[in-house]
């Protein structure tokens, strides 16, 4: 394990799926140990791995400790593979496992998270997170070395980006410029995620008219907007967009 050399979460997914797979717990945490050695945060994805891993090597009693070392990081599970991972270890405590009779506490429902905040199920309300000052310049900071990293290593392309790591560095001081001389924004719009939004059926397409409508809403309401879209989006038919807070 020493000799793995790596600066993102991502990196080891691929492997943290095959040991997952094998329910090998004594080498996801061997793995995972070295991941945290290394300053590696786990995002969602690590502990569906962990959760799949305690199924597929039929120890329960782990699931459930992992399951709450998940929580205390995740508030709310989001992805397709934690709902799987939960759907999957319910289903095999009702024939196989008996862990669910010495934890009924746990309970597996589909709910919705209200516009206040409250669980629809529990009526749980969820925390709000703050971020100081201090933690937003903390996370600027992280994001800035991750790039200047990228620039200094030897894996410098991303995989489907032809961006290579001194490009990256270069662009990303350029928007630093621009968001000087043009900033402060109220609202950033992830442009390719509202195209997409509901567009997942036949005949869906990246609709731009769902981001200038949403735009020029924002603009009527006196904010100033910021939308960030991928270069390769834009062509001959990205005229409906709105100019203002625009930046290519």
């Amino acid at each position: 394990m020493g000799g793995i050399v790596t600066s993102s979460c991502r990196d080891y997914l691929p492997l943290l799926k095959s040991v997952s797979k094998r329910g090998d717990l004594t080498l996801l945490t061997e793995l995972c140990d070295h991941m945290g050695s290394h300053g590696i945060e786990f995002d969602e994805s690590v502990y569906c791995y962990i959760l799949n891993a305690c199924i597929n090597g039929s120890n329960p009693d782990q699931f459930i400790r992992s399951l709450n070392e998940m929580l205390k990081e995740v508030e709310v599970l989001q992805t397709e593979e934690s709902i799987e991972v939960l759907q999957r270890f319910s289903f095999l405590s009702l024939f196989i496992f008996t862990v669910m009779s010495r934890n009924p506490r746990w309970v597996l429902r589909e709910c919705q998270i209200l516009s206040s905040g409250v669980c629809s199920v529990c009526g749980s309300t969820m925390s709000k997170l703050t971020l100081s000052v201090t933690d937003k310049r903390d996370i600027a900071q992280k994001v800035e070395r991750l790039i200047e990293s990228s620039r200094k290593s030897m894996k410098l392309q991303s995989i489907g980006s032809k961006e290579s790591g001194p490009d990256r560095l270069k662009n990303f001081l350029e928007f630093k410029e621009f968001l000087k001389k043009k900033g402060p924004y109220d609202i950033l719009l992830d442009g390719a995620n509202i195209a997409h939004y509901k567009q997942n059926f036949e005949g869906g397409s990246f609709d731009y008219n769902q981001i200038d409508m949403l735009a020029t809403y924002l603009i009527s309401q006196g904010y100033k907007i910021l939308i960030v879209l991928h270069e390769h989006h834009f062509g001959k038919d990205y005229t409906t967009l709105p100019e203002v807070g625009c930046r290519r």
